[in-house]
């Protein structure tokens, strides 16, 4: 009888595709690892305790995840690729983000990296609507003047509202990124009745751009010059590094506002807490931050800063398409012997398998 493949399972348990996990295990023997410290982890692969494994399975972003080296190191980095087994083929993990992983040592060995993108568009969408919308109205500084019970300051904030805030309606979304959580995004925005506006490297295509009434712009600088607001929905890596940065700040229009459920170093946050001081950015909405959790004091104390825990992408929906893609993923590639559905580093893979064409 021919041994099932091996699969090595990180982090804590499914919670909700226990049925499709079962049938999952139909295929594959399980191994699991609930949270590996690095080093223990890295001792583990070196004394082969986890045996010839073909796929690593991680459903959940933040858990089975402890692998990082210092706060600016990448968790899973080619200290610990290069010990995987030659068995190794695929890692499928939760999370739309994938900037803990080493994508381009994992594709150098052949090994496919596979991301669920589409599992927190919707809520992320919806996050990235409640931020746009925040910091027009300024609700989160009309709560807080609620929530301290001080008449006084509850008929204060209540009379500066009415000058200080104004209508999404009719005013300028610059979106940076046009992916699949953008183009929610943009459709949310469009019902609001805001002009959409986008930058991305890779220009989207006409009938993209038709369906949401999207006008393209080479120049990200150009763009921001003519945004009431600028959003952010693009990947962390090297070349998004602080790509809101001082100059791309001073950059967009006077009084303007920004949103970022992205990463949060996709901002550099001293710029923006200047920016914001100076009054050049009137307001900020902030769901990601650069070295989080870690939050700055000065934007916590910042009446017209909307801010939330990371929390953006997090659902019961977007939980439960981690499980279901993830194991999917897997078991397209190694028994159904198709390529897998989701993965973010193929043309490495392919050129590490068959070479260049």
């Amino acid at each position: 009888m021919t041994p099932k493949p091996r699969v090595l399972y990180l982090g804590a348990p499914l919670r909700y595709k226990q049925d499709q996990f079962k049938e999952f295990c139909e295929h594959f023997e399980i191994i699991t690892e609930e949270v590996p410290e690095r080093q223990k982890f890295i001792q583990n692969l070196k004394d082969k305790k986890y045996g010839d494994f073909a796929a690593i399975l991680k459903p959940h972003f933040e858990s089975g995840n402890d692998f990082r080296v210092d706060r600016e190191g990448k968790r899973f980095d080619k200290e610990i690729i290069d010990l995987l087994p030659s068995s190794m083929k695929i890692m499928a993990g939760g999370g739309a983000g994938f900037d803990p992983i080493d994508t381009i040592e994992l594709g150098k060995r052949g090994i496919y990296y596979c991301n669920c993108a589409d599992a927190p568009a919707e809520a992320t969408s919806d996050t990235a609507i409640y931020l746009i919308i925040g910091v027009f109205r300024l609700l989160s500084w009309a709560e807080q003047a609620t929530r301290c019970r001080d008449p006084a300051v509850f008929n204060d904030v209540h009379d500066k509202l009415l000058t200080a805030t104004c209508n999404p309606n009719e005013k300028v979304l610059g979106m940076v990124g046009m992916g699949l959580i953008a183009r929610k995004i943009a459709r949310k925005a469009r019902a609001l009745g805001m002009v959409l506006h986008y930058y991305d490297p890779f220009r989207a295509p006409k009938e993209v751009e038709e369906e949401y009434g999207l006008v393209y712009h080479e120049d990200l600088h150009e763009m921001l010059a003519i945004s009431d607001c600028v959003n952010l929905s693009v990947p962390y890596m090297e070349s998004t590094h602080h790509l809101i940065d001082e100059a791309a700040l001073k950059a967009m229009k006077p009084g303007s506002r920004i949103v970022n459920t992205a990463r949060g170093p996709v901002i550099d946050e001293k710029a923006l807490i200047v920016a914001l001081k100076s009054g050049h950015i009137s307001s900020a909405g902030l769901d990601v931050f650069e070295f989080e959790p870690e939050v700055p004091k000065e934007l916590a104390e910042m009446y017209n800063v909307t801010l939330t825990c990371h929390a953006g992408g997090g659902s019961r929906e977007t939980i439960v398409r981690f499980e279901e893609l993830t194991m999917l993923n897997i078991k397209t590639y190694i028994i159904d012997g198709k390529d897998p559905i989701s993965p973010v580093n193929t043309k490495v893979v392919k050129t590490a398998l068959f070479g260049k064409h």
